[in-house]
């Protein structure tokens, strides 16, 4: 059995998640401050999850890389993204250009597969359209979907790297599986 805490914080209100059981605790993106999900959980950070390379999902990524020292997984062309402010969409939206260069060897690129983290299987699915590095985790019949949902709606396709027809064809695969809950980013 999972618990989940949604954590939000800054200007872009981007969807943090820490996940966690009594093996440990896995963090869903990195929108929040490390002190954040050190207010938020006091059991191991296992691993870190990044749904993609959209600045506002990656943010903290290097602070928690530093504090956590865990493996970061993550879809290869999502690792691409993160060093480029072009494509991470942070010279569009900042006042600054924002990249990141995580250590090849703190990164478990993962595509299309199931792996294990607190004892509970992780399936991961590739789905672009709002990007093209996007990723949903099935956790306990739980899909951490990124941007492929909004609160209110699906996710915006009008960057250069998004695309409305591959959106609806990755939603469509996502609805064949035996989802309980959604958690947008």
């Amino acid at each position: 059995m999972i618990a989940i805490t949604c954590l939000q914080k800054g200007d872009f209100c981007s969807n943090t998640y820490v996940v966690e059981n009594e093996k440990g605790s896995i963090i869903i993106d990195a929108g929040v401050p490390v002190e954040d999900i050190l207010h938020t959980t006091k059991k191991p950070i296992m691993a870190i999850l990044i749904t993609h390379a959209h600045f506002d999902h990656i943010w903290y990524l290097k602070e928690y890389d530093q504090a956590f020292h865990c493996p970061i997984y993550m879809s290869s062309v999502a690792y691409e993204k993160m060093s480029d402010p072009e494509k991470n969409l942070s010279r569009q939206f900042c006042e600054k250009d924002f990249a990141w260069n995580i250590p090849k060897d703190h990164v478990q690129y993962v595509e299309n597969q199931t792996f294990e983290l607190l004892q509970e299987p992780i399936e991961c699915m590739m789905v672009p359209g709002h990007s093209d590095c996007s990723i949903c985790y099935f956790i306990d019949g739980v899909c951490f979907c990124g941007d492929l949902l909004f609160e209110n709606g699906i996710g915006r396709t009008d960057f250069a790297d998004g695309n409305i027809v591959k959106l609806y064809r990755s939603m469509k695969k996502v609805l064949e599986k035996p989802v309980k809950q959604f958690y947008p980013g």
